[in-house]
């Protein structure tokens, strides 16, 4: 959102999957202050807080110089300066995490595809995760196209990974696996997480 005098100038929402949107241009007035903010739509999964948030303006008609800039977490201003022709862009970074893991076979480590997993996370969401085993089509969160292997893009803050259904032939590990994501640990990984074959009988006489 960019305002001026508390007053709305532009201002653009995304959608969906989409993780890049740009609000203007303004046709701004030399010497004003201008205001930009950002807020997380009604329905997102994971709060502003979740993330780690950067700003910064740059003057683009000006080899690209800084632009001096007032605020914190969300809301920022700046004046326009009024001695040269400016086209000033300032940009919002909100960093998410990633977290990493493998599914493996508990009686050889080998991989094991085809599982599928629910991660709890800040404010009672729920992100259902799919193996992605390069399959066509694959619409899922998994960015890892390796079957058992994991990567997993979210915000900062408490989680628990839990398995929700293993291969035919074997036991689902049910056990939560807490982790926290934090502006100082954006990355992490999991490690391996087995399951055990279902055992089986066999008689003759």
């Amino acid at each position: 959102l960019i305002q001026q005098n508390n007053t709305s100038v532009a201002s653009v929402t995304t959608q969906g999957t989409q993780t890049t949107a740009s609000a203007g241009p303004v046709v701004a007035q030399r010497g004003k202050q201008y205001q930009l903010s950002e807020a997380m739509a009604s329905g997102s999964a994971n709060p502003l807080s979740a993330y780690s948030t950067s700003f910064s303006c740059v003057d683009t008609a000006n080899n690209n110089a800084a632009v001096t800039v007032s605020g914190s977490g969300a809301s920022y201003s700046l004046i326009v300066p009024t001695a040269r022709r400016t086209h000033i862009v300032c940009t919002f970074v909100n960093s998410a995490g990633m977290v990493t893991w493998a599914k493996t076979d508990a009686t050889n480590g080998q991989p094991l595809g085809a599982t599928t997993w629910r991660l709890n996370g800040p404010q009672d969401t729920v992100i259902p995760v799919t193996d992605n085993v390069g399959q066509a089509g694959y619409s899922g969160v998994d960015q890892d196209p390796l079957p058992g292997r994991f990567r997993v893009p979210v915000g900062l803050g408490n989680y628990s990974l839990v398995e929700v259904s293993a291969p035919a032939g074997y036991v689902v590990d049910t056990t939560p696996r807490p982790f926290t994501v934090t502006a100082a640990n954006r990355t992490v990984d999991l490690g391996a997480i087995s399951n055990k074959r279902v055992p089986g009988t066999v008689t003759w006489s």
